[in-house]
């Protein structure tokens, strides 16, 4: 339990309503009993500002039995959403270009980060909570909405689980450059149009975020800028609230042909053969792993193919980049 203040006063955030009107942040991780092998003892509330930060105290069984005393700090700014907007006949993408203190505290050059329209949930739906964000940070009103996944941002010491979408936006209705943004809240947003192939020549360089590498890496792959004919009918169904554990998915059953009664076993072409497996079954197994060797070999050309661009993107910039520098030279030797 969270130590009493020393003037014995209530304390926010667990007695008595912290700035944001929320007690007993310190219950929280008390009754979780879904893994036996993990049981918490205390949980110790160390900050309840806009975010909670937590240190809870559990004890861990290990594979070989023994049990161990462990303490973990986390860090609860709630659930968020994400939403890659896409246009396929124009090939563009749409992100925004905003301030970051902590990657301009990390060795950012400037903080300044190009990132696919987030953010929390505030207790709402995470569909309701991207359609609010994509219109704050874009100006851009969504139709359609598909839900991808969702991932653990950092479950090293963040609780958020971070909620991946992607949503088609017509070309030229959101111009380059347009400002956005809650002004309310200090957000100073520029929007961004890109090429889908220039956006990806920019992961790792002009692009570091993380959901938005996830988001373009998938459409390059996977979604609508993916050789394999990407569907919005075969996104997965949006899964919130979950239950966990979630079923996993399982091949479909091979059906065995059946046959005739008028066929005698020795004549049946489904007969098993002495090794007990039947010919009729391997080849469809054969076809089957023959496709999915196709259909991962078109994967990975198409990820050669955005490699190779990439990297012709450097080397242009590159030379972009010596060019100026020796008119500067010529320049200066000039004067």
């Amino acid at each position: 339990m969270t130590a009493p203040t020393p003037s014995g006063e209530p304390r926010p955030g667990i007695e008595v309503p912290d700035a944001r009107g929320r007690t007993h942040l310190d219950r929280a991780g008390r009754d979780l009993d879904r893994n036996p092998r993990v049981v918490v003892r205390d949980v110790r509330l160390l900050t309840s500002n806009w975010y909670v930060t937590r240190v809870t105290t559990f004890d861990f069984q290990h594979a070989d039995g023994r049990w161990s005393r462990q303490e973990r700090e986390t860090y609860d700014r709630g659930d968020g959403a994400c939403v890659l907007l896409f246009n396929t006949a124009a090939r563009t993408v749409l992100l925004t270009e905003q301030f970051r203190y902590p990657a301009y505290v990390n060795e950012h050059p400037d903080g300044v980060l190009l990132e696919v329209p987030a953010g929390l949930l505030d207790d709402e739906d995470p569909e309701v909570a991207v359609r609010r964000e994509s219109q704050e940070e874009t100006g851009y009103i969504v139709g359609e909405v598909h839900h991808l996944f969702d991932l653990y941002t950092s479950p090293g010491s963040v609780t958020e689980r971070l909620h991946f979408f992607a949503a088609p936006y017509e070309h030229g209705s959101v111009h380059h450059g347009a400002r956005a943004g809650v002004h309310a809240e200090g957000e100073d947003i520029r929007v961004v149009e890109l090429d889908v192939d220039h956006a990806l020549g920019e992961i790792g360089h002009g692009i570091v975020d993380a959901k938005t590498v996830l988001l373009l890496q998938w459409a390059a792959l996977e979604g609508p800028f993916s050789s394999a004919s990407w569907s919005p009918a075969e996104s997965p169904a949006r899964r919130w609230p979950g239950a966990w554990p979630r079923p996993r998915p399982t091949a479909p059953p091979v059906r065995r042909p059946v046959r005739p009664a008028h066929v005698s076993p020795e004549r049946s072409p489904n007969h098993p053969t002495p090794g007990g497996s039947m010919p009729h079954v391997e080849e469809a197994l054969l076809a089957e792993r023959m496709a999915q060797a196709q259909r991962e070999a078109a994967r990975a050309r198409a990820v050669r193919a955005v490699r190779l661009r990439r990297r012709a993107d450097v080397a242009a910039r590159r030379a972009e980049v010596l060019a100026v520098q020796a008119e500067r030279a010529e320049a200066a030797a000039d004067r």
